[in-house]
């Protein structure tokens, strides 16, 4: 399935954007509305981050939503991107 390899590939550059932040997990977790062990499976890419949760990602780290997944969707044709971030 498309969507656990993107958000596998999702999980290591949230981790690294919290980490320029200065961020620890549980702090991301709890501006999220979740708890540290889901957020961190998240960066694990083993948990998908709600479709809620995106919006606020972006807006936590001053980006745009297709940023966040600029780096999956490289290799991937726009149309997938849409589709996903419609879902």
């Amino acid at each position: 399935m498309k969507d656990k390899r993107i958000y596998g590939m999702f999980g290591p550059k949230i981790k690294a954007m919290r980490l320029e932040q200065g961020l620890k997990q549980r702090q991301l977790a709890e501006l999220l509305g979740t708890d540290k062990p889901m957020y961190s499976k998240m960066e694990l890419g083993a948990r998908r981050v709600r479709r809620d949760q995106v919006p606020k990602l972006a807006e936590l780290y001053k980006v745009d939503v297709k940023e966040l997944f600029s780096h999956c969707f490289r290799k991937m044709k726009n149309q997938q991107l849409e589709f996903l971030l419609s879902c």
